[in-house]
């Protein structure tokens, strides 16, 4: 690598994403100092910092703003990084990307870009490629000096409890402001790529927690068997006298085990009606640890999260999804509901036109941060676009308030 501009447009020059890439690949140990840090970015550094142990790796970030994204930092800890935030004292603000290797610094990448989707790949950003031996050590005694700083608060685990909920109510004000924003581009027909791009920082906050596999808020957790209350019951009651598929799929919702029905399984073939079924369903699938709901099928760990989630909403945004659950015209509003509940706690504040202004980009998919177009892509191919004409998620989510 040679000293350089970096710049993310226009194309044809070095761009943050692949200067950091090319640096981190030479080191055996990095720093950063960014301001703001999204789970878009943060996956984008993690591929590029897959050779190295956490311990090598220190991060200096800032609570200002509240715009680094919580789930961020619990990635940093369960991969053992150390990571600090840089709290009150002067404004925060720089974005320093720091390789060292047997010791010496070797490159440093400063610029303008945060750790986020934007600032590595689609903003235009600016920045330098530092190859030269004293400013590389000037850099490296800064980080260690600011590191040091009393004002540099150690991040564990209650710090991210207690930074979350202040993080939640700043990210809901954020995306009510861009919505309004984008009500106003939209009557100066401003172009389609502007209004993604105002909406897709919104979208990092809400999906930055989602986890694969995405679940939907209905029955629908197994396969083609057993995907609907109706048919788990037709098979339950039927039970020996049963298919291996059936069987491994009343497993994989806590009906059976190998030849036996489960306690569970018991207690629900004996249930006359989907809403009985559903009842006894939920109330299990709420005692049972996350962990264990994991081990036997991970769809079911994330419908437990999703279900939590929804009785979060507000009342408002609840009431439009039952309303429009069959409403073929409103489908990509309530699918846009159940998708962010996969998501992070920022939808509790949201109100129904925030999710109406969400769902076309979801539908589409364009322009979004790869782990969010992965989330959708897993989400609308495979589960979420089934049992829309049945009455399970409205008998399911019922039964979860109830149980």
């Amino acid at each position: 690598m040679n000293n350089g501009l970096i710049l993310n447009y226009p194309s044809g020059h070095l761009a943050f994403d692949s200067a950091l890439r090319d640096l981190f690949s030479l080191a055996d140990r990095i720093d950063i100092a960014v301001s703001y840090i999204q789970m878009s970015g943060w996956s984008v550094f993690s591929h590029h910092t897959e050779h190295l142990d956490g311990g090598s790796i220190r991060v200096l970030t800032t609570d200002q703003l509240f715009i680094t994204q919580p789930t961020v930092l619990e990635q940093a800890l369960k991969r053992g990084i150390t990571t600090k935030c840089f709290q009150r004292g002067r404004f925060f603000h720089p974005k320093i990307y720091i390789a060292h290797r047997n010791g010496v610094c070797i490159g440093a990448v400063v610029g303008s870009a945060n750790l986020s989707a934007s600032g590595l790949l689609a903003g235009i950003e600016g920045g330098f490629l530092v190859k030269e031996h004293e400013a590389l050590e000037e850099l490296a005694d800064w980080f260690d000096s600011l590191f040091a700083k009393r004002f540099a608060v150690n991040v564990d685990d209650a710090f991210v409890s207690a930074y979350r909920s202040e993080w939640m109510r700043a990210s809901a004000a954020r995306i009510r402001a861009r919505r309004k924003l984008s009500k106003k581009k939209r009557r100066r027909k401003r172009s389609r790529t502007e209004l993604i791009t105002n909406e897709v920082d919104g979208l990092d906050d809400i999906l930055s927690s989602v986890c694969l596999p995405v679940s939907t808020l209905g029955f629908d957790h197994a396969g083609n068997n057993v995907r609907n209350l109706t048919r788990a019951l037709r098979v339950l009651r039927r039970f020996p006298r049963s298919s291996g598929k059936e069987r491994s799929e009343l497993h994989l919702l806590g009906f059976a085990q190998g030849e036996r029905l489960t306690p569970l399984g018991r207690r629900a073939a004996r249930r006359r009606s989907e809403r009985g079924l559903a009842t006894e369903w939920c109330r299990w699938v709420k005692s049972q640890p996350i962990e264990r709901l994991n081990d036997l099928n991970p769809r079911l760990a994330s419908f437990k999260r999703a279900a939590l989630r929804f009785w979060t909403l507000k009342e408002s945004v609840r009431d439009e999804f039952f309303a429009r659950l069959h409403d073929n015209n409103a489908r990509i509003f309530v699918q846009a509901v159940e998708l962010l509940c996969n998501g992070s706690g920022v939808v509790e504040f949201l109100d129904v036109e925030d999710f109406k202004a969400v769902a076309p980009i979801l539908t589409s998919g364009r322009g979004l941060p790869k782990f969010i177009a992965t989330a959708i892509k897993e989400y609308r191919s495979n589960k979420g676009s089934r049992s829309w004409a049945s009455e399970d998620r409205l008998v399911v989510l019922k039964a979860w308030r109830g149980a």
